[in-house]
């Protein structure tokens, strides 16, 4: 997939896409398959947008293309047509390992905040653990646990903002850690047998005591 910047930025390209699906949704009598929200699978719409007499929608359609494929093929729906049929089904599976990375974060947010450290701690990568200096899961958990009120602090009001997609199975998170949280807003991820894991500690290294 030809990306300007070597890596998928979905979150900002749905933002960027829900004006244009709105409008293209309403022109074409359409609510969507989840209820009008943004989806790759609405794209071809968006596509049929460009030739729109209301020039603000074909920009806004232009651009949102734009923004997912990493290239410009102009305003002539046919050129767009043919990358979704060459491309579509890797949109597809990129926007499930986006979403999947998203719900990943959330159930550790969750782990995090209902004591489920056994749990938690399986979400990150070994590699991880050793550069740590942690000699197992059952380490990390106790030391997750001994620091259940600072983690939970910070986890509570946690969202993500976006996700970058990396080639090789690799992600980005970027995080909105509300009014408390750590010195960094961007959280690596590998892709594993078992999914999702953290490429590194999801906190401050001294943020364990």
């Amino acid at each position: 997939m030809a990306m300007g910047t070597g890596a998928m930025h979905m979150g900002e390209a749905f933002g960027k896409m829900g004006a244009a699906l709105q409008q293209a949704l309403g022109a074409f009598g359409k609510t969507g398959p989840h209820r009008g929200t943004p989806t790759i699978r609405d794209l071809p719409l968006v596509i049929k947008a460009l030739s729109f007499k209301d020039r603000a929608v074909a920009e806004e359609a232009h651009g949102v293309l734009v923004a997912l494929c990493g290239q410009d093929l102009g305003y002539d729906p046919q050129p767009w047509q043919e990358w979704w049929q060459q491309r579509g089904q890797e949109m597809i599976r990129l926007e499930a390992q986006s979403k999947e990375a998203e719900e990943f974060f959330l159930k550790f947010k969750r782990d995090i905040l209902t004591g489920q450290w056994e749990r938690a701690g399986r979400s990150i990568a070994e590699e991880a653990m050793e550069e740590a200096s942690l000699e197992g899961g059952g380490q990390l958990a106790s030391r997750m646990r001994d620091s259940a009120t600072a983690l939970r602090k910070v986890y509570r009001d946690a969202k993500v903002s976006g996700v970058r997609l990396e080639p090789v199975g690799q992600a980005t998170l970027e995080i909105e850690w509300g009014q408390l949280g750590f010195s960094f807003n961007e959280i690596p991820l590998l892709y594993g047998e078992n999914g999702w894991e953290f490429a590194r500690m999801p906190w401050d290294p001294d943020a364990l005591v």
